[in-house]
């Protein structure tokens, strides 16, 4: 079985875009951070993949 991955619309009004937009602006916020730090997870951009 193929699987068709679906294509993400860049286009600002959006409503997936911006949904999107706003998560990631939660998740690089200082305070999910702090938070992600006190439960034991490094930053990651400081990670090796």
């Amino acid at each position: 079985m193929i699987k068709m991955k679906q294509k993400l619309d860049l286009d600002i009004r959006d409503p997936n875009y911006t949904l999107l937009r706003e998560i990631f602006k939660i998740i690089d916020s200082k305070e999910t951070s702090e938070i992600l730090a006190s439960i034991g997870f490094k930053k990651l951009d400081k990670q090796e993949f």
